[in-house]
C-alpha cells in the first residue's frame, strides 16, 4: 500500500519488519522470505539504491535455488526484476545473463513451442538491442512474436503484444529495413 502511494520509506520499514519477523520464526534462508525480499528489492531500485536492490534480488534467487532448484519456474520473477533493473542502469550485458536463464528455464519446462518461450525471447531481444546486437535482436523479436501468435499466448490486441511489435518496428526502422512476415499482418 505504501509503495502504491509513493511512500517508499514507510514501505521499506514494513518490509524490514516483515523480513525480521519471518527470519526469527523460519530462519534466514526460508522460502517465506522471498515475497517481502522481492518487494524490498523493487522499492530499493525505485529509490535509486541499486547496489542494495541487486543484493536483495540475489538473496531471493539464492533462497529459491536452494529450496526449489536452479531450474524452478519460481526463479523467473526475481530474474526478470533483476534483469530489468540492470537494463535500467545501463548494465545490459549483465541483464542478458538473467534473460537467457529465464529462456532456458521456460524451454526446459515447456519446450520450444510455448508462448512463455516467446515472451522470454522478446525480453532477451530487448536486452540484445540495448547491447547493440541489432541483427540478433530482430531475429529474437520475430521468433518470439511468431511463437506468441502461434500459441495464442497473448491476444494480438493486448498492450504488451503491441509494445513488442512497436519495439521491433522501431528497431527495423532504425536499421532501415521493412518488417516482413507475421509483424506486417499483425
Amino acid at each position: 500500500m505504501y509503495s502504491a502511494l509513493g511512500k517508499f520509506e514507510s514501505s521499506m520499514v514494513v518490509y524490514k519488519r516483515a523480513i525480521g519477523v519471518l527470519e526469527s520464526k523460519h530462519g534466514k534462508s526460508s522460502i517465506f522470505l522471498v515475497s517481502p525480499l522481492l518487494g524490498m528489492a523493487k522499492i530499493l531500485g525505485s529509490i535509486g539504491r541499486v547496489k542494495k536492490a541487486i543484493e536483495v534480488y540475489h538473496r531471493s534467487i539464492a533462497i529459491l535455488e536452494s529450496s526449489k532448484g536452479v531450474e524452478s519456474e519460481d526463479l523467473v520473477v526475481p530474474l526478470f526484476g533483476l534483469g530489468n533493473l540492470l537494463m535500467k542502469e545501463g548494465r545490459t550485458t549483465d541483464s542478458e545473463i538473467h534473460f537467457n536463464r529465464i529462456l532456458s528455464i521456460y524451454r526446459k519446462l515447456y519446450g520450444e513451442n510455448d508462448g512463455r518461450v516467446g515472451m522470454a525471447l522478446c525480453s532477451l531481444a530487448h536486452a540484445k538491442c540495448s547491447t547493440g546486437n541489432v541483427e540478433e535482436a530482430i531475429d529474437l523479436y520475430r521468433k518470439g512474436l511468431q511463437l506468441i501468435k502461434d500459441t495464442n499466448y497473448i491476444a494480438l490486441d493486448d498492450s504488451i503484444m503491441e509494445k513488442m511489435r512497436i519495439d521491433l518496428a522501431e528497431l527495423l526502422h532504425v536499421v532501415g529495413r521493412r518488417g516482413s512476415s507475421v509483424q506486417d499482418r499483425q
